[in-house]
């Protein structure tokens, strides 16, 4: 008989279709037959557990059989009936001792989920195919060919020896491989732990894809003994790593049972322009090793995981050490929008450590929370700094820009960042700490040293880590109208001085909590710079950082006695107009054009926001600027991207609240 269906794939509490599950066809449970040609793309269905250990004569029925016969475009689909002796507990089990051929068939497709749609659904916990290296197995499935696709999977305990590993892709030609709903290293149940040594390797295999946009793409990474994924080889790039849980057990508000929690690391990373979005990467060691993600390669980017906590982002289910130890360059942490930052927390040591060698340098630390829970309000604490850049670590940024926010480093046992120097020779320093909202960390916001707050010096001439750059002086601050308020102070000649509302620490130099704007001294060591003041702040501090990219200390904080004055009974909206672009302005791809607008408000305006439409104005999707002081009047925007029919939107917000806006009258081009 032919049957088709799309398989549910259980996870957690609800079924989610499985995307892209073909119409297979099925054989007959009472008499399941597999055709003996190995033309081109042929289907190979496997009925039967048993092996052989034969590549030369494999078992009829076998998946041994089908993997030596494929050629390019075949697949491999599964019909085993359950009076199969493999089967038990829900799952059909395939236990070799000798390897199998290396895959190497173009366009080869392995589908365990085929099972279901053969047999029924007999394990709604997850995959009902497993292969377990129990009889002595290094190496479970080895992809040495392209375009291949294996799905739905189980691959357990391969641990014969120290190479030993669950699914390797291996070599240049191995490129272009998905691998989609398998659990590697974890039983049926995804809650028990049934060890590789590694789960997945890829060496210097390129542009593959583990898991997918979906979530019945998810693999499940845990369990293993060393790593749950190594991508080795310096040179490996392009792979995408989406929607897999590493370390956690199924549900990702657990650990697996069992022992063998990857106590070297989750993930360990040594090529260049990979990416890592949208994983949950916690549970992995214990309290004598593992990390979360060690990066020793350059270019890579993580956005949207969470390092250190479960998977709803509101506990702690911490890596034994830091949750990133980052030791590359020009890597990024975070991105532009919320949904691409990063929750790093409730790590058994750092957040992130920057800096094991010499080598981690110009990497960009924006927009994460670091040390709090998903709502950045409440702590899920590392224990140890937040953010630590060591070990001759230069030129990395830890913090926004005019466009992108700064991080939330919030709750960490120790400083929310941290610089020291370990070596007198390799100098940990020109690293620029901007625009973060820094909190409530058990010691002092920035530490230069990891010794507590450290004194200015005459001239600023001692040497440490960022130069031991002095602080800036803050000496008063006076309400000019509504919330703007009139800030003086003294700070180092040719600096940028970095003005924020206090969260006081005991040793008087507060932390940072919320960024309210800049001043620069690039002509006399004293500066005056009027700035919106949130109401009832109760004190200022503020950080220096020079034109070589170093950072100070957080400086004495400055009380502000009565606080700006609380926001007054006003009805009465700001007035907003837009001079440009109002219509037929021709802007250019990577041209700055300056945005001019005019705010004015009866009770002054505290923040503006600036927004791109590029449909005419039906909707506007991306924001160029927000938290823009009240005095803003333009903005540099250089456009990345053609447009045809763009407008651009100001928001201005006054004291009490009232908000208002300016649309350009007419599209504008970008080419």
């Amino acid at each position: 008989m032919y049957a088709s269906a799309i398989r549910l794939f259980r996870r957690g509490t609800g079924f989610l279709p499985l995307s892209g599950v073909a119409i297979l066809l099925c054989l007959t449970s009472s008499s399941p037959r597999l055709s003996t040609v190995s033309a081109q793309g042929q289907t190979f269905t496997v009925t039967t557990t048993a092996d052989n250990n034969d590549n030369n004569n494999p078992t009829q029925g076998s998946l041994r059989f089908a993997l030596t016969k494929a050629l390019s475009g075949s697949r491999v689909v599964f019909n085993i009936p359950r009076t199969d002796p493999g089967f038990a507990g829900g799952v059909f089990t395939i236990k070799p001792s000798a390897p199998f051929p290396p895959l190497q068939a173009t366009g080869l497709v392995i589908d365990g989920t085929t099972q279901t749609t053969s047999g029924g659904d007999s394990n709604p916990q997850g995959p009902e195919i497993f292969l377990s290296g129990e009889q002595g197995l290094s190496t479970g499935l080895r992809i040495v060919g392209s375009d291949i696709v294996i799905r739905g999977l189980g691959i357990i305990n391969c641990r014969a020896g120290d190479g030993a590993t669950g699914l390797a892709l291996d070599g240049d030609n191995a490129k272009n491989i998905r691998v989609q709903g398998c659990y590697i290293g974890v039983g049926p149940t995804g809650t028990q732990s049934a060890s590789n040594n590694r789960g997945i390797v890829i060496n210097e295999s390129n542009n593959n894809t583990i898991g997918g946009p979906n979530l019945e793409d998810r693999n499940l990474i845990a369990g293993n003994i060393e790593i749950g994924l190594a991508i080795s080889g310096s040179q490996t790039q392009g792979n995408l790593i989406q929607n897999n849980f590493i370390g956690v057990a199924l549900g990702g508000e657990t650990v697996p049972t069992g022992g063998n929690l990857q106590r070297i690391a989750g993930v360990t990373l040594d090529g260049i322009q990979n990416r890592f979005v949208n994983n949950v990467i916690s549970g992995n060691g214990d309290e004598q090793g593992g990390i979360g993600l060690l990066i020793s390669g350059n270019e890579n980017i993580l956005t949207g995981n969470r390092i250190g906590t479960n998977a709803s982002g509101t506990k702690a289910l911490r890596n034994g050490l830091d949750g990133i130890s980052l030791g590359g360059a020009r890597n990024q942490i975070g991105g532009a929008t919320n949904t691409e930052g990063n929750l790093i927390s409730g790590n058994g040591r750092n957040g992130i450590r920057i800096g094991f060698g010499p080598g981690a340098a110009e990497n960009l630390i924006q927009n994460n929370i670091i040390g709090a829970d998903v709502t950045g309000t409440k702590g899920i604490l590392n224990d140890g700094f937040g953010v630590v850049l060591l070990e001759g670590a230069h030129d990395n940024v830890v913090g926004g820009s005019e466009r992108v926010p700064g991080n939330i480093i919030a709750f960490n046992s120790r400083s929310g960042v941290a610089v020291i120097d370990t070596d007198p020779n390799n100098r940990t320093g020109r690293n620029r700490i901007t625009r973060n909202s820094i909190f409530q960390n058990g010691e002092v916001g920035i530490d230069l040293g990891a010794d507590g707050v450290t004194a200015n010096d005459l001239g600023d001439k001692d040497e440490g880590p960022n130069d031991l750059l002095n602080f800036p002086i803050l000496s008063a601050a006076e309400t000019v109208s509504g919330t703007d308020m009139k800030i003086t102070g003294q700070a180092g000649l040719g600096t940028t001085v970095e003005i924020f509302a206090a969260d006081p620490d005991p040793s008087g130099n507060g932390e940072g909590k919320t960024y309210l704007g800049l001043v620069n001294t690039a002509k006399e060591t004293l500066f005056s710079v009027t700035l919106a003041v949130p109401a009832g702040t109760k004190a200022l501090v503020a950080t220096t950082t020079d034109d070589m990219g170093n950072t100070s200390e957080f400086g004495r904080n400055l009380e502000i006695s009565s606080g700006p004055p609380p926001p007054p009974d006003d009805k009465t909206p700001p007035t907003v107009t837009l001079t440009a672009p109002n219509g037929g302005d021709k802007l250019k791809v990577g041209k700055a054009f300056t945005i001019v607008w005019n705010a004015t408000d009866n009770v002054g305006v505290t923040a503006q926001t600036v927004q791109l439409s590029s449909d005419g104005g039906k909707t506007f999707s991306t924001t160029l600027a927000d938290g823009l002081p009240g005095t803003a009047t333009s903005f540099n925007f250089t456009p990345t991207a053609a447009v045809k029919t763009g407008r651009i939107k100001i928001i201005a917000k006054d004291a009490a609240g009232n908000i208002a806006e300016a649309v350009s009258a007419g599209n504008f081009k970008i080419k």
